[in-house]
């Protein structure tokens, strides 16, 4: 109720102290109706096919910016400005599910991401090991 309520008062008066307030109220709205989803209801299945990019979110996050940004400047595609946005919605999706899928094929053979394998080597000052155990 905060946080739907305090986005319309912003988007009414464009008062900066709305949005302040109301943000946080509907990340912490979307973060425990993910985690009840999860534990309580026959979405959990669904929601464990994201688990894999978030074992990898790292690297996706860099793939993301490296995607969008190819296609959409000029040394890339060059479709700013002219990408409608249900065009850019379907965009979104399908490099979301693209990262779905090389997310689960990668850590089938690797324990983690390539850039969080990189963070991790160098956050321990040591190379870590990458590849899964043999079983």
């Amino acid at each position: 109720i905060i946080g739907v309520g305090s986005h319309v008062l912003y988007g009414l008066f464009e008062k900066e102290a709305f949005m302040l307030i109301g943000a946080p109220f509907l990340m912490f709205f979307y973060v425990t109706t993910i985690v009840y989803l999860y534990h309580k209801t026959r979405f959990a299945k669904p929601l464990q096919y994201f688990s894999a990019v978030g074992r990898t979110a790292f690297t996706n996050y860099l793939m993301q910016s490296v995607i969008g940004t190819w296609i959409f400047y000029h040394f890339g595609l060059g479709l700013y400005g002219k990408v409608y946005p249900a065009a850019g919605i379907l965009v979104t999706i399908a490099i979301c599910a693209l990262q779905m899928i090389v997310s689960h094929l990668w850590l089938r053979t690797f324990r983690m991401g390539p850039f969080e394998w990189l963070w991790r080597s160098a956050t321990y000052l040591k190379w870590q090991p990458i590849f899964k155990e043999s079983k």
